[in-house]
């Protein structure tokens, strides 16, 4: 309900000044969060095409990319976002380890997911897809580990706390 709301007062936003570029990004911001993922790119498309577009548009952009399963598009998204000076690096490498995730380069996520870690290290977004990496690679010692850290960052999380025990229990075999 309340990206519909943003939505229409943008749309009224751009309808006054349809370059606008600030309202699309959050138009498209907005989009993205309700999973209307081709509105998104079309708001994205149109920032890159006049010039506009900062790191966060392509990170944004790739991560939408990853989510509909374009990877070759959303990694040249993650290339150009790099070559911009105030690029969150944590998000960069958190959406590039997500993009290995994704297509089962299991070892080439860690390690992006290690540097979106190392910027910032309470990020349970990039624990989790390193965790199941480290599943994926059947290395219970260093997903328990980042397990651990997720149950202390987000206690109320009980899907941590089952995959904890599940991951114990294979473990024990």
């Amino acid at each position: 309900m309340f990206y519909t709301e943003a939505i229409e007062d943008l749309n009224n936003a751009l309808y006054r000044d349809k370059i606008d570029y600030l309202a699309l990004m959050w138009r498209a911001f907005c989009y993205y969060e309700i999973q209307f993922y081709n509105h998104a790119l079309w708001d994205l498309d149109l920032i890159i095409k006049s010039g506009y577009a900062d790191a966060f548009t392509y990170l944004n952009r790739a991560d939408i990319n990853r989510r509909l399963k374009k990877f070759k598009d959303a990694n040249e998204d993650i290339s150009k976002a790099f070559c911009f000076k105030n690029v969150n690096k944590a998000l960069g490498y958190g959406i590039s380890g997500e993009l290995k995730l994704d297509r089962e380069e299991f070892k080439d996520a860690i390690n992006d997911l290690n540097k979106a870690l190392k910027f910032q290290p309470d990020n349970a977004i990039a624990l989790q897809n390193r965790c199941e990496s480290y599943r994926m690679l059947m290395d219970s010692e260093n997903a328990l580990e980042d397990l651990n850290k997720l149950c202390i960052l987000e206690p109320e999380n009980d899907y941590q706390y089952e995959l904890k025990g599940a991951i114990l229990l294979d473990m024990r075999k």
